[in-house]
C-alpha cells in the first residue's frame, strides 16, 4: 500500500515535471517560428492534460499562426470554456471570428475582454470600430469613449476614428466635433486634418476651413500625397487653377496612381 502510494506520487510528478517541459518547449518552438513543432508540443501536453487551458489557448495561437482558423476558434473556446478570466484570449478570439466574418460573435470577444479587463483600450476599440461597422453608432461612440478614458495617451486616435465612423454614416456635423476633439488633444495630427477637411467640405459656406485643414495636412506630412490633392481641389473650387495645378503636380509626384488628381489637373489646364 505504501510502496503503491509512492509511485503514484513519483507518477503525477513525472506528469507534471512532462507537461510543464511540453509547455515551455512549445513556447520555445512557436518564438522560434517553428509552428508545427510548436503544435506538436502543445497537443503532448494536451495528451497528459487534455483540461489544461493554457495548452488550449497557445495552440490555439500557433494554430492562427498556420491561418488554420476554424481550428484555432475550437482550441480558443475550449480553453475559455475552463478558464474564461483571460482577456487577451477573448480578444484574440474575437479577432479571428472577425476575420472569418462572424461578426455578432467578434462583438460577444471583446464585450467578454473588457467585462474582465475594463481598461483593456485596445479591446474598447475593436468593440467600437465592430458595432460601428454594423450600424450601431451609440454603442460604438460609447466604446470608443471608454478607450479614450482607458489610454488617455491614445485618446486623440479614439477621437479620430469616431470622426471617421460619423463621415462614413453621413454625421458631418458629428464628425467635425470629434475631429475637433482630436485636434484638441494632437494639433499635428495630419490625418484628422485631411479627415476634418473632408467632413468639412460636405458642409456648405466653410471653404475657407477647408483650405486651412488640408493645407495643414500637407504641411504637416509632406509625404501625404492626397492631402495635396486635396489642396488642389479646394483651391480650383476656389478659381485658383494655376496654384491648384501645382497641388495636383505635387500629389501625382508623390504618388503616380492618384488618379483623381490626374482628372482635376488635366480640367485645371483645360479651363485656363
Amino acid at each position: 500500500s505504501y510502496e503503491r502510494a509512492v509511485n503514484a506520487v513519483q507518477t503525477r510528478l513525472r506528469s507534471t515535471e512532462a507537461l510543464e517541459s511540453y509547455f515551455q518547449l512549445g513556447k520555445l518552438r512557436r518564438d522560434h517560428g517553428d509552428f508545427s513543432a510548436a503544435e506538436r508540443a502543445y497537443r503532448e501536453v494536451l495528451k497528459i492534460g487534455p483540461d489544461r487551458s493554457g495548452a488550449h489557448i497557445m495552440l490555439g495561437v500557433t494554430l492562427r499562426d498556420e491561418e488554420r482558423l476554424d481550428e484555432a476558434v475550437h482550441h480558443y473556446s475550449v480553453g475559455l470554456a475552463i478558464h474564461p478570466g483571460i482577456p487577451a484570449a477573448q480578444y484574440n478570439r474575437a479577432q479571428i471570428y472577425s476575420t472569418l466574418a462572424r461578426e455578432e460573435e467578434a462583438i460577444h470577444g471583446y464585450r467578454a475582454a473588457v467585462h474582465t479587463e475594463p481598461t483593456f483600450a485596445l479591446a474598447q476599440e475593436m468593440l467600437g470600430e465592430a458595432l460601428g461597422a454594423r450600424g450601431r453608432l451609440a454603442e460604438a461612440e460609447s466604446a470608443l469613449s471608454r478607450a479614450a478614458v482607458a489610454l488617455p495617451q491614445s485618446a486623440a486616435g479614439y477621437y479620430y476614428s469616431l470622426g471617421k465612423l460619423h463621415f462614413t454614416h453621413k454625421q458631418l456635423d458629428r464628425s467635425v466635433q470629434m475631429h475637433q476633439h482630436a485636434l484638441a488633444l494632437a494639433p499635428g495630427f495630419a490625418y484628422v486634418h485631411n479627415d476634418i477637411g473632408n467632413a468639412l467640405s460636405d458642409l456648405t459656406g466653410r471653404s475657407s476651413e477647408v483650405l486651412h485643414h488640408y493645407s495643414e495636412a500637407s504641411r504637416l506630412m509632406p509625404s501625404f500625397a492626397e492631402a495635396f490633392s486635396n489642396v488642389g481641389t479646394s483651391l480650383k473650387e476656389r478659381g485658383e487653377l494655376d496654384a491648384a495645378a501645382a497641388q495636383f503636380a505635387r500629389g501625382i509626384a508623390l504618388k503616380p496612381t492618384l488618379c483623381e488628381a490626374y482628372k482635376n489637373l488635366g480640367s485645371c489646364h483645360t479651363e485656363t
